[in-house]
């Protein structure tokens, strides 16, 4: 049996038609009323009488005001319209489609924004957990926030926080990571590209909170030619001195680590020769001993002083090598710096030319300390606290090479915690580099690779995954594949939006597709007929990360998980107090210049003083 087809007529049609029905019915009965004509019936007589009496005043005010009416009608007849209009969506689209299981609601793809209590809520955190966020969840009475945290062992899994300028990388992310650290009794090393006044102010109120203000290090660039301002020491090339029953530190791995951040030329003839003879005179100069047999310290300037000595005719700074090629322990190396000066001959002051150059660029009293505040073996057995302040901006050479001195120092040493396990200190120990673009290099991506059984802990924060990739593309996917943990901020960049998704990945999700038909009124109604299927998508949409916050707002997905989480910024903890350094006077060391060129002019104005 067919199915009766459904009636052609609309129902506003109907309506309409009913309508118009009463009002020529009204007018028909006050016709018959005024012309008496008589209606047998009484009950009919009584109706037509009261519909007449009814529609006469009506159609005298519509006839008295003809326009008003029109106006009127038409404004109700689509008020009616607008009134079923809307009432059919929703009882097709959103009730009927909510009983039947087909309505669907698209994604806004957006949370809501939330001011955040730093310190209340580090205080509230689980003991071995660093707190991050609050984590925002839609549920029926509305929007329920929950604290995100990171473990340890997540933390040794590395951070990798990626975020646009203003995004909140630093004040929001990076400074209350720092905080939990140190109340934590961690020790921390931070290394900023940007170097402002106020973070040393941040750091310092930060050490002060914790009560560790005798822990806390900072080494200020910005003193390089300004001795005036406060900074404590370093030494590039620092070596563990040797002693009598004791060889101390490597010195190859030194001269290795500092060789490589040194801006030489790219010829590999010159930069090899170069390599070779920095190496020696490291191992020359570590030989240097006291009269007890205690080794001296030196400093870059202790071998920009022997290079300069190379086939040099001036006895002062000729002298100066005689005397460590004659002294040394390591007689080995002395050899073999005697070996290279003869077969180079008169090419030597070519081949070494560079490297003379490169190494005078380091001559600052800031970096060549025979007692510096700052050994990295030190800072991770004590679990000390160090800022380094390297404005890139104003130190276009030295900034980018010492923070790859301090990365690769901190590298080495944490290679002799798994080399040492029984007698180096073993606690999780946090690395945080702010800009990290800036101190980029390969050997960087060892540390990520090989450091997590060390417990070193290492976030890196950068604004654009380009940065990276200065160095070379597969640089850029080594740190962020080996970062498991990331912290993803505002973005706009579609590119970098849709790399970051594609490396996040995907997960199965059941795409509902409903079916609609054209309705009355110009509208789309739902049926009750849909299928599903499954389907690969973005577990983070790149539209998800262009629309958070500008700052504030963003994603963190460990290995496990993917949370959306309001950040948030720490409120200002800054404090100034002086700097302890080490005294200096007292300290043994070479001091080649001093003893000799130094020395050799001081006698030479004398001479010249006496003659006049």
């Amino acid at each position: 049996m067919q199915q009766a087809d459904a009636p052609s007529v609309s129902f506003p049609a109907r309506v309409a038609v009913a309508v118009i029905t009463l009002a020529v019915g009204a007018e028909l009965a006050l016709r018959w009323q005024r012309d008496g004509v008589e209606v047998p019936v009484p009950f009919v007589r009584e109706l037509l009488a009261e519909a007449a009496g009814r529609w006469l005043p009506l159609r005298s005010w519509v006839l008295a005001h003809e326009l008003t009416a029109l106006v009127l009608g038409v404004a109700g007849v689509a008020g009616v319209l607008l009134a079923y209009r809307t009432g059919l969506l929703v009882w097709r689209n959103h009730v009927i489609a909510r009983i039947a299981g087909t309505h669907f609601r698209a994604d806004d793809q957006r949370f809501p924004a939330r001011a955040v209590d730093v310190l209340a809520e580090i205080q509230r955190r689980p003991a071995g957990h660093t707190f991050v966020g609050l984590s925002p969840r839609r549920t029926a009475l509305g929007w329920r926030w929950k604290p995100v945290y990171l473990s340890e062992r997540q933390r040794t899994t590395h951070r990798h926080v990626l975020g646009k300028t203003g995004s909140g990388k630093t004040e929001s992310v990076l400074w209350p990571q720092v905080l939990q650290d140190v109340l934590d009794g961690k020790g921390c090393v931070v290394v900023s590209g940007k170097g402002s006044d106020e973070e040393v102010a941040t750091i310092k109120g930060i050490a002060q909170v914790a009560g560790r203000e005798a822990d806390l290090r900072v080494f200020a660039l910005p003193a390089w030619n300004q001795p005036a301002l406060p900074s404590h020491t370093y030494n590039m090339v620092w070596v563990e001195p040797c002693t009598p029953e004791s060889d101390g530190g490597d010195p190859v791995a030194v001269a290795e680590r500092v060789f490589s951040v040194l801006p030489l030329g790219d010829n590999r003839y010159y930069n090899t020769q170069a390599q070779i003879m920095f190496t020696n005179l490291c191992r020359l100069l570590h030989g240097m001993v006291d009269a007890r047999g205690f080794g001296q310290p030196f400093t870059m300037r202790d071998l920009a002083v022997c290079l300069k000595g190379v086939g040099n005719k001036n006895p002062a700074w000729r002298g100066a090598l005689d005397h460590c090629l004659a002294r040394s322990r390591d007689q080995e190396a002395a050899r073999e710096v005697v070996s290279q000066i003869d077969r180079l001959g008169h090419e030597i002051h070519k081949a070494l030319s560079g490297l003379v150059g490169a190494v005078d660029k380091f001559q600052a009293p800031l970096v060549n300390a025979y007692a510096p505040d700052i050994v990295m073996r030190d800072v991770l057995e004590q679990n000390l606290i160090v800022y380094v302040q390297l404005p890139s901006n104003l130190f276009k050479i030295q900034a980018p090479s010492l923070g790859k001195v301090f990365l690769m120092d901190v590298q080495q040493e944490g290679s002799l915690r798994q080399v040492f396990r029984a007698t180096r200190n073993q606690r999780p120990f946090s690395v945080v580099v702010d800009e990290f673009g800036r101190f980029a290099d390969l050997s960087f991506v060892d540390s990520l690779n090989q450091l997590r059984d060390a417990n070193l802990q290492f976030t890196v924060a950068h604004q654009s995954l380009a940065d990276l990739e200065l160095v070379s593309r597969e640089f850029a996917n080594s740190v962020w594949d080996n970062t498991r943990i990331k912290d993803v901020l505002n973005q706009d960049n579609p590119a970098l939006c849709e790399m970051v998704a594609k490396s996040i990945g995907t997960h199965q999700e059941v795409v509902k597709t409903v079916r609609v038909e054209a309705g009355p009124l110009f509208t789309s109604l739902a049926t009750r007929e849909a299928s599903t299927r499954l389907v690969e998508s973005y577990k983070l949409h790149p539209n998800r990360i262009k629309n958070l916050a500008s700052c504030g707002q963003g994603f963190l997905y460990t290995d496990s998980t993917l949370h959306p989480v309001c950040y948030g910024q720490l409120p200002p903890l800054r404090a100034d107090y002086p700097l302890v350094s080490r005294p200096e006077a007292t300290v043994a060391g070479l001091h080649l210049y001093e003893r000799f060129i130094g020395r050799a002019a001081h006698g030479a104005r004398e001479e010249d003083r006496r003659s006049a």
